[in-house]
């Protein structure tokens, strides 16, 4: 009894809902909910970009168009790039130039400071101490002897003491004279050394000064033009980039549509990027021709060669050639269908 009354119920509500919508006011229509009517748009060919339903075709003109811009600006660069390589190349020669000029006297200079310090170290030196004589003897006095004799031994021992002290004096003497006068001779040559290696250091110095200025004034207008093409080159970077930008935002767009329905309308996506069903055909024809001549030319440089030519040989394109043409059959295809279809 119970279900009975659930399905009579039932049957009511459905009675109503369709009485409803035969009896709706004149003029007004029921809306689909919300969910059947955004499934509907790409069905349409329509895609949400920039906050709106555009037609696919209008998202992959402007995908184009923003493309078109991005080899113009590949094309604009070009020369800009090349006159930079051209100009670095020029900045790099004076360079070179300019430190070949610098390396031998850069050489004198080290040569020059090495031996300034070596003098240098020279007149550290401290002069040789001056000797320490040994003391004369005393002489001798008579008085203090009792007997001549021995007043006598007195004075011998006391000579020959003082002629030993003398003596030894006397080599002390020539030897501090000798090593001083060694000294002073050193001395002297460290100071011409240090003037000498004075003068060679501030000529080097000047030398290389002046090569680094002429080297400044020669590339200072090359610098000016190569930050002017450094700034060119920012300035299409930057727009590249916003284009790059762009396009990945009207072809995630695109990509939001099934395939079928980009298909249908002559959009494909080959390799990240969306092409004409007649630019991929071209694409495949001019590659798989490529590839087909250069199987001719291997299997008559093999004949030549007295080589068998292997058959099962394939161009390393060719995989990449047969997934294109799978592609664009399966467009054809659905094309064809949405074609025939009523």
């Amino acid at each position: 009894m119970r279900a009975a009354l659930r399905w009579t119920a039932g049957m009511v509500v459905v009675a109503l809902v369709a009485w409803f919508a035969a009896h709706a006011a004149p003029g007004r229509e029921v809306e689909p909910p919300e969910s059947a009517r955004e499934e509907a748009h790409p069905a349409k060919g329509e895609v949400r970009y920039d906050e709106t339903w555009t037609p696919i075709t209008q998202v992959f003109e402007a995908y184009r168009e923003a493309r078109a811009k991005m080899g113009e600006l590949v094309e604009q660069g070009r020369p800009v790039r090349g006159a930079l390589t051209g100009l670095n190349r020029k900045i790099n020669k004076l360079r070179g130039e300019a430190l070949a000029k610098k390396r031998p006297l850069r050489a004198d200079l080290s040569k020059a400071r090495a031996k300034k310090r070596k003098a240098a170290r020279v007149l550290d030196i401290r002069p040789p101490r001056e000797p320490r004589y040994r003391p004369a003897p005393t002489e001798p006095k008579q008085s203090r002897y009792p007997n001549e004799g021995e007043y006598d031994d007195a004075v011998r021992r006391y000579r020959r003491e003082a002629k030993r002290v003398r003596e030894y004096n006397e080599g002390l003497k020539q030897k501090y004279e000798r090593n001083l006068e060694a000294y002073n001779k050193m001395r002297a040559e460290a100071k011409k050394a240090v003037q000498e290696s004075e003068t060679t250091i501030a000529d080097c110095e000047k030398q290389v000064e002046a090569v680094q200025q002429e080297l400044s004034e020669t590339q200072r207008p090359l610098l000016e033009e190569r930050k002017r093409l450094n700034a060119e080159i920012t300035t299409l970077t930057n727009q590249a980039r916003a284009l790059i930008t762009r396009a990945d935002a009207l072809a995630d767009a695109m990509r939001s549509a099934p395939e079928d329905v980009r298909f249908r309308l002559g959009i494909i996506e080959w390799e990240g990027k969306f092409y004409t069903l007649e630019e991929l055909e071209a694409l495949h024809a001019e590659t798989q021709a490529e590839i087909d001549r250069t199987r001719e030319q291997l299997k008559e440089q093999a004949k030549l060669a007295g080589r068998d030519f292997p058959e099962d040989w394939r161009h390393p394109q060719q995989d990449r050639m047969d997934a294109l043409k799978a592609l664009i059959e399966r467009a054809k295809a659905a094309r064809g269908a949405a074609v025939s279809s009523p």
